[in-house]
């Protein structure tokens, strides 16, 4: 099987893993070394850092979400693909601070 025929693979099996999580009906979910395709987009918002590739993704269908950036300075910048942090407008008014956090082997 070549590299090709992989990456085809890989793309479609990512795609029907994404459409099965809607298919769930979350008002959040937590994602770690995802890559959202285009179209989730348009399905609700999704919250990360830049990545290329791989990273940690806060999702939400329903819910009403915001990038959280981190402090100037924080030791978490050196981190970036491996975390994702949100601000959450909940149902009820209040707000929560959420986090997709990937552990780095070690």
């Amino acid at each position: 099987m070549g590299k090709a025929d992989r990456s085809r693979r890989f793309v479609k099996t990512h795609d029907l893993a994404w459409r099965f999580l809607l298919g769930l009906n979350p008002d959040l979910a937590f994602l770690q070394e995802t890559l959202p395709p285009d179209w989730v987009h348009s399905e609700g918002r999704v919250v990360r850092d830049p990545f290329e590739k791989w990273g940690s993704v806060v999702f939400s269908p329903t819910l009403p979400i915001e990038p959280f950036a981190l402090p100037e300075g924080s030791p978490l910048h050196a981190l970036p693909n491996y975390l994702a942090f949100a601000e959450v407008l909940l149902s009820d008014g209040s707000q929560a601070l959420v986090a997709s956090i990937h552990a780095p082997p070690r």
